[in-house]
């Protein structure tokens, strides 16, 4: 069996991430809980923003994960990626994940890891799930050469952003062995997204737990999250702004 680092990435702004509504839990808990379930006996590494960084180590400390948290004031999409490869020595593979997420999937996790080993892939990723369900796989030692292509295509200094691995992988798609993990449903056409650092995602991500409970995989979670009101409308996404001579 390979072995896995998690990577869970704090830096994409703590608002609602540590709020505990989730069966008395917050989304950072619940997201360092499921890592602990993947990563086996090697440590979890959480990137925090300096705002957030006290707190990420504290949480990690009451619980029972092994967390190693390594903070700066800003993470690039250059500073995640040389992370993931500095872990080359330590790790085959890394699962990258946001670490405001309160619903991972292990069974999910285990098949992309599957997956990425048995076809010897680079990167691999859940298609057609809603965001927050599943993680990236990421080759370590192509960790590196994904930073350096970064910063050819001037995407390095840009500050990490949830789809930042996609988005540098899209300008050489061709030159990279990547795999996906298919939805058996594809519910991209809703835009779901269950993370914590926007309030459109935290009061969704309250309802889909309210509605659910604890127990339910991605699958179930995804069916159950189209049919709820409380999921689908949360605030305003946009205003129509008509503009006349």
């Amino acid at each position: 069996m390979m072995k896995t680092v998690v990577i869970l990435n704090a830096a994409f702004g703590a608002r609602y991430m540590f709020e505990t509504v989730f069966g008395g839990r917050s989304a950072y808990d619940r997201a360092l809980s499921w890592a602990a379930s993947v990563s086996g006996c090697i440590p979890v590494v959480v990137l925090a923003a300096s705002d957030n960084a006290e707190r990420c180590k504290s949480d990690a400390a009451s619980s029972s994960v092994s967390v190693s948290v390594k903070e700066k004031k800003v993470w690039t999409t250059a500073d995640v990626l040389d992370e993931i490869a500095s872990l080359s020595e330590k790790a085959e593979t890394a699962l990258y994940a946001a670490a405001d997420c309160p619903f991972f999937d292990k069974a999910l996790s285990d098949e992309i890891l599957r997956v990425h080993k048995t076809y010897a892939a680079e990167y691999t990723f859940a298609d057609g799930y809603p965001y927050g369900f599943s993680p990236e796989a990421l080759d370590t030692g192509a960790a590196a050469i994904i930073a350096s292509l970064a910063r050819q295509k001037n995407l390095g200094d840009e500050v990490i952003t949830r789809d930042a691995v996609m988005k540098i992988l899209k300008t050489d798609i061709n030159s990279f062995e990547i795999e996906t993990v298919l939805a058996p449903k594809d519910r991209r056409l809703y835009r779901l997204s269950f993370e914590c650092s926007t309030k459109a995602g935290y009061i969704a991500s309250r309802a889909l737990y309210d509605a659910c409970g604890e127990g339910k995989d991605a699958v179930s979670l995804s069916e159950k999250a189209v049919t709820l009101v409380s999921v689908l409308k949360t605030v305003p996404a946009f205003y129509n702004v008509q503009i006349s001579g």
